[in-house]
């Protein structure tokens, strides 16, 4: 993905509420995005839909890890969002 394209796709997200940026101290390099609550609180649903291309989809790409821990780990949900313990609503 070409950076402006990147840069055009987080600021859209950072305006809708869903990331929050934050600025590295010495240089735009260690800027990072991190989600808020309100993105947080769509995961359920997106798992939900990885869920079911797993059911229905037989071109899922399961190359990708977290849909390797969806078929072995129900609760792999829970454990992603116990990374984001320190974000409140």
């Amino acid at each position: 993905m070409s950076t402006n394209i990147l840069s055009a796709r987080l600021q859209s997200l950072t305006e809708a509420g869903l990331l929050v940026k934050i600025e590295g101290d010495s240089n735009r390099a260690q800027t990072m995005y991190r989600p808020t609550q309100k993105a947080l609180d769509l995961f359920p649903v997106v798992f939900a839909i990885m869920h079911w291309g797993l059911k229905y989809n037989p071109n899922t790409d399961m190359s990708i890890p977290i849909m390797q821990e969806l078929i072995t780990n129900e609760k792999g949900l829970e454990r992603l969002l116990r990374n984001f313990d320190d974000i409140t609503s």
